[in-house]
C-alpha cells in the first residue's frame, strides 16, 4: 500500500528558500534542483523505509547537500516532511 506524502509548513518554506537561495543565481538550475527534491520525496511513496534511521519513525533521505527529514505513521500510512536542512546544519 502506498504511503501518502505530505509536507509540513516548516518543509515548505525550507523548500521554498532553497529554490529562491539557488535562483538568485540561475533560476533554470533552481527549478531543476527542486524537481530532483521533489522526485525524492515522491519516492516515499513506494519506498518510506529507504532513508537513514534517526528513531525508530523519524528518517531521512538525502538530496546532497540536503537532507530531507520525515516522519512514517505506519497506522494512516502516512509520511510527513518535516524539514529540509543544508548537511552542514545540525539536524535540530
Amino acid at each position: 500500500m502506498k504511503f501518502q506524502v505530505i509536507l509540513s509548513n516548516e518543509a515548505t518554506d525550507n523548500y521554498n528558500f532553497i529554490f529562491d537561495y539557488i535562483a538568485l543565481d540561475n533560476p533554470f538550475k533552481a527549478k531543476e534542483f527542486t524537481d530532483e527534491i521533489l522526485a525524492r520525496i515522491s519516492s516515499l511513496e513506494d519506498f518510506p523505509y529507504t532513508g537513514n534511521e534517526i528513531t525508530k519513525n523519524e528518517r531521512y533521505i538525502s538530496k546532497k547537500p540536503y537532507k530531507i527529514f520525515y516522519t512514517i505513521n505506519e497506522e494512516t500510512h502516512r509520511i510527513e516532511i518535516t524539514h529540509i536542512r543544508h548537511g552542514a546544519r545540525d539536524e535540530l
